[in-house]
């Protein structure tokens, strides 16, 4: 699974934005769009435990990423 496949379908079935989702990790909108648009060079594995604390999110999803 991509990065941005686990946040987009996070974010999706929370109902959540970028912006909200900014807010809560201090992450700048552009990375977090480049999150979820697959530029894989704008963000790291920090960034996505970020994400996923403030989505509530189980640590172990991030083992799913295929970060090639």
């Amino acid at each position: 699974m991509k990065a941005f496949e686990l946040v987009r379908k996070e974010q999706k079935k929370q109902g959540k934005s970028d912006i909200w989702l900014s807010e809560q990790t201090g992450i700048k909108a552009t990375t977090l769009r480049a999150v979820r648009y697959e530029d894989t060079r704008q963000y790291s594995l920090q960034t996505m435990v970020k994400i996923a604390i403030a989505l509530d999110m189980d640590l172990n999803e991030l083992k799913k990423i295929d970060w090639r």
